[in-house]
């Protein structure tokens, strides 16, 4: 039986420290880096930045008679990642931007679709194989039980009907 419940908590300081180090990670510096100018062209690196942070926490209560604590865990992550994605050029009155394309990205994206169409055309072609197979099967079993010309009971007639409108 629990007699005393002590909780402590959490470590403020560390998880201050992190969220604000994440902030600063998001800020329009880190989107838009400093302007590079070269005579009369100035151009501004433009960049996509995520940011993203998990938290959790865990305190138990101290155990009246034994004193010792249970339950206790508590950890955190975070991380931030940028990547080029254009450049403002500016040249007197005009103003361009240029996107940077990744083409790895593109590649990937590419062959993934690529792989997926291919895997469904031959799980298609494989289904409509197997079709083919067991309709032969269904005509053959037709004509051996005309073969024999059995005459076709009202069990065996609605048997056949039902394979033969499942293949269809």
């Amino acid at each position: 039986m629990i007699s005393e419940q002590q909780t402590r908590l959490p470590d403020i300081s560390g998880i201050e420290q992190t969220v604000s180090r994440l902030v600063d990670t998001a800020k329009a510096e880190a989107v838009f880096g400093k302007p590079v100018e070269r005579g009369e062209v100035t151009i501004i690196p433009c960049s996509e930045v995520s940011v993203g942070l998990g938290l959790g926490r865990g305190i138990a209560p101290r155990l009246g008679e034994i004193g010792r604590e249970r339950g206790q865990g508590g950890g955190g992550g975070g991380g931030a990642k940028g990547r080029p994605v254009a450049a403002i050029i500016i040249k007197g009155s005009q103003i361009r931007i240029k996107p940077i394309v990744d083409i790895t990205s593109m590649i990937s994206a590419i062959s993934a679709g690529l792989g997926f169409t291919l895997f469904s055309l031959v799980r298609q072609q494989r289904r409509r194989r197997a079709a083919q197979f067991l309709n032969g099967l269904l005509a053959l079993r037709l004509g051996r039980m005309l073969g024999q010309r059995k005459s076709f009971s009202r069990r065996r007639r609605a048997r056949f009907m039902r394979l033969a409108l499942a293949r269809s």
